[in-house]
């Protein structure tokens, strides 16, 4: 690419240099341009922009260009201003050179250059593309329309003074290819920004216009000089930059046809010679070192190239690296909450479980306990009432006095405040039925409700048996869920282990990989962009040294042919002058 590139300048060299005179005939090419100039920013007003505009628009219609002139242009202003201009180069045909020209803000995101519109409003990165146009929307469809030669110059690597949210804009604009026939510059190298002047023009638009108005220049050399000027008047702290142009011979200001003067002869026009002659030499001289500096370029791009893409390549390795990890990392942390909310819900199930059991066993152990206590109140009483007649009075008071004693003392001791009572209720109405029957039955009934008693007591037994029974049931299952919350603690014990042994493996694993590929990409990209550079260099160098050496011995051949031509011409004129003046005397 490197090789083709300086092919295609020496092309345009030599058909400059011994291509048609300037008394030849040329063809005229048609010329359209498009100069935009935004000045209007919310965060503050670019000074010359709108002065830098009309200074390129007076050069450009100087040089023969039909311009359309725009200003202060928000975003659907300045779409449709590129589409009108796009219509108008598709409507000019193919001999024609298109100029674009935008001096405002740009901006770069993502490998993208995008053009802001007037008073954008940009708190975010994500803001950019809703408040400028892309410049790939331009440069591409105008690529695709057939013209002579397409040149797009970005007069807007500027400091921008946004207070983003989030990660930072890189500076300046970012490096691009331009297509065949298309040559694309900035006012400062990709990355950059240019230098606030101080005056009424930006530096780089006053270079422009002044190299715009110089006459045979090609467009290499043209923006050759404008990078030396405006280098020089930044004092190195702004370099212009652009592509090469790869097309047929384009001069942005063509040499004016030299006219015949009445009167005269064809041989008084040679000693005019000589000194177009050193012209020849001195432009010739600037477009070798043009020549020379845009290989130079191209290398020094080209390496950096191939070391950012270098560094890319080990970033997103690294990256890559880091996100496997984290998602290692996350999924490990991931099983063992899981497992550790599995448990908690088994164990909260279990636990919920338990207190139910326990809840119903209590509830059945006190329905079957009051139940127990009612069936006996009324055995009792049937009892009693049933056997009052039949048993001696004196056995029954004394049963009766005996039952009323023992369950007021069994009363107490169970806590069963409403079998208490209902024993001592239905107690109390046998004893007062009994009293009230006959006194004399009062032993007999005693007797009854002691035997009532008694079987009370062996019913309320029973029933401390059945509860001592579901109590056992109950610590049995205490017991078990204890096994169960120890077993469910060792597995939550045993899944952290293994988390922190997956984790610490899966870091390790990342950190091996990380380095493997860190060191490996570090290497590639050391050993690649040091082999291209060298390789770029050398070629470079030997290239531009061979070109310039054949250039300067065919440029020495000429002059010295075209002065000695010129001297033979010289002399021929003097000796037709001695022999036209000998005649007048004689």
């Amino acid at each position: 690419m490197l090789g083709a590139r300086i092919l295609q300048l020496a092309c345009v060299l030599f058909v400059f240099l011994y291509g048609p005179g300037p008394g030849q005939a040329q063809q005229i090419e048609k010329r359209i341009a498009l100069v935009i100039g935004n000045s209007a920013e919310r965060a503050g007003p670019i000074a010359t922009a709108a002065n830098d505009a009309g200074l390129i628009e007076q050069a450009l219609r100087a040089a023969g260009f039909d311009v359309i002139g725009a200003r202060d242009l928000d975003a659907g202003a300045l779409r449709s201003t590129f589409r009108e201009f796009l219509d108008k180069a598709r409507s000019s045909g193919p001999d024609t050179i298109a100029f674009v020209y935008f001096a405002g803000l740009g901006l770069q995101l993502e490998g993208e250059n995008y053009l802001v519109q007037v008073n954008a409003r940009i708190v975010d990165v994500s803001d950019v593309p809703l408040q400028a146009v892309r410049l790939t929307d331009i440069t591409g469809p105008l690529a695709a329309i057939p013209l002579k030669a397409r040149i797009v110059v970005l007069d807007a690597a500027r400091a921008n003074s946004f207070a983003l949210s989030g990660r930072r804009l890189v500076e300046g604009l970012a490096a691009i290819r331009s297509a065949a026939g298309t040559l694309i510059a900035f006012n400062a190298t990709p990355g950059t920004v240019g230098v606030e002047s101080g005056a009424a023009y930006g530096l780089y638009a006053v270079a422009l216009s002044d190299v715009i108005k110089v006459s045979g220049v090609s467009l290499d050399a043209l923006f050759a000089q404008v990078r030396e000027r405006v280098n020089e008047s930044a004092k190195g702290a702004q370099l212009p930059w652009n592509t090469l142009f790869s097309g047929p011979p384009v001069m942005l200001f063509q040499r004016p046809a030299a006219a015949a003067v009445p009167g005269r002869t064809g041989p008084s026009r040679a000693p005019a010679a000589q000194p177009r002659s050193e012209r020849s030499l001195r432009q010739r001289a600037i477009e070798l070192e043009a020549a020379q500096r845009a290989a130079e370029q191209i290398a020094d791009e080209r390496a950096e190239a191939a070391e950012r893409s270098a560094r890319e390549w080990a970033e997103a390795a690294e990256q890559a690296a880091r996100e496997r990890a984290e998602a290692a990392e996350q999924a490990a942390e991931q099983a063992v909450q899981a497992e550790r909310r599995s448990a908690r819900e088994r164990a909260q199930a279990a636990e919920h479980a338990a207190r139910e059991r326990m809840q119903a066993a209590e509830r059945a152990a006190r329905e079957r306990a009051r139940q127990a206590a009612e069936q006996a109140a009324r055995e009792r009483g049937q009892t009693a009432e049933q056997t009052a007649t039949q048993r001696a009075q004196q056995a029954a008071e004394q049963a009766a006095r005996e039952r009323a004693e023992t369950a007021e003392q069994a009363a107490r001791q169970r806590a069963q405040q409403a079998a208490e009572q209902a024993a001592r209720e239905r107690a109390e109405t046998a004893e007062q039925a009994a009293r009230r029957r006959v006194q004399a039955a009062e032993q007999a009934a005693q007797q009854r409700a002691q035997a009532a008693e008694q079987a009370a007591r062996e019913r309320v037994q029973q029933a401390e048996q059945a509860a001592r029974q579901r109590a056992r049931e109950a610590a049995e299952q205490r017991t078990r869920e204890a096994a169960e919350q120890r077993t469910r603690e060792a597995a939550e014990q045993r899944a952290r282990e293994t988390q922190q042994r997956a984790r610490e493996a899966a870091e390790q694993r990342a950190r091996e990989a990380e380095q493997r590929a860190r060191e490996a990409a570090q290497q590639r990209a050391r050993e690649a962009a040091e082999q291209r550079a060298r390789d770029a260099e050398q070629r470079s160098r030997e290239a531009a040294q061979q070109r310039a050496r054949e250039a300067e011995q065919r440029a020495r051949d000429a002059a010295e042919q075209r002065a000695r031509e010129a001297e033979q011409r010289a002399r021929e004129a003097e000796q037709r002058a001695r022999e036209a003046a000998e005649r007048q005397r004689r």
